[in-house]
């Protein structure tokens, strides 16, 4: 029924509990791509040995060197084999197993939908972030709004999911290799005539951020980029 990918580069301090969530759950018969975005650590030899003796279903896929997280989310998407595919990320400030209530829905299984997960704190959701990555994270979204049009609460939220055969026709598209790549993937979805549903998620957020400065300047670069070859989008913004 699904696929799950979690892009992993230098995850070696936080890969056990992702590992033992995994192997916990195995008999949900799950596919898991894990690919390792040219680690430095342990986090090769760690993910090794664990595809070897977990009982669920895990496949390895590996860059020689590091090309960003748009590119290994990129690379697990278009290897994915079941119906439904989700991406999420090592530190499991979102879980995968949040995915389990929408995946016999009509919407997303015929591919007319892309859902993503938003940080945003409700009756029924728990949300822990940082105050300043929260600040940060609401200018960042108020100038991809701004460049793009996209009235999208949270672009960058780890944790979406789409029918699997959408997601290889948009990741075939799509260029960006970096952190940028979720406005990327948005924009093509609404290109695509696809609806966005954003959905209120548990989120906890952990410390050991891979966002630098120099990171969000490239970030900001590559929206830049997408807006010049994507252009605008003029579709409002939809509901969960």
């Amino acid at each position: 029924m699904l696929s799950i990918v979690v892009p992993c580069y230098n995850e070696a301090f936080r890969l056990p509990p992702l590992l033992a969530l995994i192997d916990g759950n195995a008999e949900r018969g799950w596919e898991w791509l894990l690919v390792d975005d040219g680690s430095g650590d342990r986090s090769p030899s760690m993910l090794a040995e664990f595809a070897a003796h977990t009982r669920a279903d895990v496949r390895l896929l590996a860059h020689p060197e590091n090309l960003g997280k748009g590119a290994a989310v990129r690379t697990g998407a278009l290897a994915a084999r079941q119906p439904m595919l989700g991406f999420v990320d090592a530190d499991l400030a979102a879980s995968p197993l949040d995915f389990q209530p929408f995946l016999d829905d009509p919407d997303l299984r015929q591919g007319n939908s892309l859902l993503i997960g938003i940080r945003l704190l409700t009756e029924e959701v728990r949300v822990r972030r940082h105050p300043l990555r929260h600040i940060l994270g609401r200018l960042y979204q108020t100038y991809v709004a701004a460049l793009t049009g996209l009235a999208v609460y949270d672009t960058q939220c780890g944790f979406k999911l789409l029918a699997s055969n959408r997601a290889r026709q948009l990741f075939g598209q799509m260029r960006c290799n970096g952190f940028a790549f979720d406005v990327e993937l948005i924009l093509l979805a609404k290109a695509a005539g696809m609806r966005v549903r954003e959905v209120p998620i548990a989120w906890e957020e952990k410390f050991h951020s891979r966002v630098r400065p120099w990171t969000a300047a490239r970030m900001f670069c590559d929206v830049l980029a997408m807006r010049r070859r994507l252009g605008r989008t003029t579709a409002g913004r939809t509901g969960a």
